[in-house]
């Protein structure tokens, strides 16, 4: 597992123009990428569901989740950079 910085545009996919660049910490293992949400208000990005998360400590933490596009990228952790995945069926 790798961890990484790395800067990310979101954008809203049925507004592209609205987008921002953030600063992610980018972990090879991780499913789930988190934004502020101002930062998703200011998108006009809303959330679908709220989402039960277990944190490391064993704590349940409730979270709103919402659906984004998907690049199919995955981490490198070796060069510590986004490269396009391969699919595999």
């Amino acid at each position: 597992m790798g961890v990484t910085t790395l800067f990310i545009e979101v954008a809203n996919i049925a507004k592209p123009d609205a987008r921002e660049r953030l600063e992610f910490t980018v972990d090879s293992g991780a499913v789930y990428s988190v934004v502020p949400a101002s930062v998703l208000r200011r998108l006009k990005i809303r959330s679908l569901k709220r989402e039960t998360f277990r944190r490391a400590n064993g704590a349940t933490i409730v979270r709103r989740k919402g659906g984004a596009l998907s690049f199919d990228l995955s981490f490198d952790p070796i060069r510590r950079e986004l490269k396009p995945m391969t699919l595999i069926l």
